[in-house]
């Protein structure tokens, strides 16, 4: 029985490397994304930074970084958990038919699960890099390990929101559109640039990853207070995620 059991454990790891490796390869089929990876990082950071620069620093007295650094934060964790969150959302949509046929011919929802998670954590990850490089090269950045770190989390956050918004949203434009209003939003109340209510800004994923990132990038440093509080999200939307898709292709698959 152990023996068995042995032999078995390479044919479950194979199957989800190949799996992994067909989601990965199917997403990038398209050169748009291949493209946008690389791209949009670069485009949001420069041209948030230099927006951000030309307007008055007066009008935002509580900023506690300069106006110039901000943009390019508010452009690397936008751009990373905008990609992340895109490739988290194709990947729940493309399930369906393709996922359905799988359970129906014996496959777990479980396994169906972790191949498309592992499929996009580690395109999140190589976006992430991207974003960390181009953050380096424009900014003085005190800690380029915790900053990829922080972005890299940063993305597969959102990565989950985007796996939960294609189980209830059945079309890749509404999708998308949900998705990038969302993290706009988001990081828009993460960095201060709107002033509101302080519980109105932490209830969105971003704002303790933000203070994170700031910390990394200005200081060095780890912002502590805001570690558990960033923990306790991403823990919660995965958990959201799994709990979601597994009813869902349940459901579709016909299993109960």
């Amino acid at each position: 029985m152990a023996a068995m059991r042995d032999r078995a454990l390479p044919g479950t790891g194979h199957r989800v490397w190949t799996g992994v490796r067909a989601h990965t390869l199917a997403f990038f089929r398209n050169p748009l994304y291949l493209v946008l990876l690389v791209v949009l990082p670069l485009i949001e950071i420069r041209f948030a930074g230099s927006a951000l620069e030309t307007l008055p620093a007066v009008a935002f007295p509580k900023m506690e970084a300069s106006l110039t650094t901000t943009g390019r934060l508010f452009g690397a964790i936008y751009a990373t958990a905008v990609f992340g969150g895109i490739v988290g959302l194709f990947q729940r949509l493309s399930a369906d038919e393709t996922d359905r046929r799988l359970i129906i011919a014996g496959s777990s929802p479980g396994r169906l699960f972790l191949t498309r998670t592992l499929t996009v954590l580690g395109i999140t990850l190589v976006v992430a890099t991207v974003a960390t490089a181009a953050l380096v090269w424009t900014e003085d950045v005190a800690t380029p390990a915790l900053t990829f770190a922080v972005l890299g989390a940063s993305g597969v956050l959102y990565a989950f929101v985007g796996l939960l918004l294609g189980s209830v949203l059945s079309g890749e434009l509404e999708g998308s559109l949900a998705l990038v209003f969302i993290v706009d939003v988001d990081v828009i109340l993460a960095t201060g640039l709107l002033p509101t209510d302080l519980f109105v800004g932490e209830a969105f994923p971003l704002y303790h990853p933000y203070q994170l990132l700031q910390t990394a990038v200005i200081d060095g440093g780890l912002g502590n207070e805001h570690v558990f509080p960033a923990l306790v999200y991403a823990l919660v939307m995965g958990v959201a995620a799994v709990l979601v898709y597994q009813r869902t292709a349940s459901v579709n698959g016909g299993c109960v």
